[in-house]
């Protein structure tokens, strides 16, 4: 029976405690999505205390849950790390993709990765980093892809040469991103607008 409750909270994300005299479960469940409630509760926590001394404890505790429900769900904070860069990333281009035109979309794109860059700060300083840097480049290749069709920029001889475009640009955004991952207000604006040129020169 204590095994069976056990796994039972835990699948729902539910506090449970057990001691010699006593048995105790319940906790909060803010929106039945135990996942996103973790990732909300780790990227509250990195704006307010540096993301390095984020501990599964603390995180467990900001959400609400039990440890068994951290694990059952991820592997340790660095896989929070990585389903955090995937969701907000998606989210993020859905967004930009319905602005108006090329420059603005892109500026949003790198707001967007700039806003919340400081909850992956834990990840990049790991020896992860090259695997966020991989996903965050993947991302930005299929937003890249879609942006250039969508604003009339796709007017390139193959695929392969479409492709190539495409990882150049990708690397280039995320590389100027880390770069500038310390910088209070890098000059957004001016280095989209640098893209573009150099996309309307390639295009043309």
């Amino acid at each position: 029976v204590i095994l069976e409750l056990n796994y039972y909270c835990s699948r729902r994300g539910l506090y449970f405690k057990k001691t010699r005299d006593s048995i105790s479960f319940g906790g909060p469940m803010v929106s039945g999505n135990v996942k996103k409630d973790i990732a909300d509760a780790y990227e509250r926590l990195a704006c307010r205390i540096d993301p390095d001394k984020i501990s599964v404890k603390m995180l467990v505790e900001e959400c609400g849950i039990s440890r068994q429900a951290f694990y059952y769900h991820f592997q340790d904070l660095i896989d929070v790390m990585f389903y955090i860069v995937d969701r907000d990333m998606e989210s993020n281009i859905s967004l930009c993709l319905q602005a108006a035109d090329f420059p603005t979309s892109l500026i949003m794109f790198l707001n967007g990765i700039l806003s919340y860059l400081p909850s992956m700060k834990k990840g990049l300083n790991s020896k992860y980093r090259a695997d966020i840097e991989s996903l965050m480049i993947r991302k930005t290749r299929q937003y890249m892809s879609v942006l250039l069709d969508e604003k009339s920029y796709g007017r390139f001889h193959s695929r392969e040469e479409k492709d190539f475009f495409v990882e150049a640009l990708s690397c280039c955004i995320i590389g100027y991103i880390i770069q500038n991952e310390n910088e209070v207000s890098p000059d957004i604006d001016a280095f989209c607008r640098g893209l573009e040129r150099m996309v309307r020169k390639h295009v043309d």
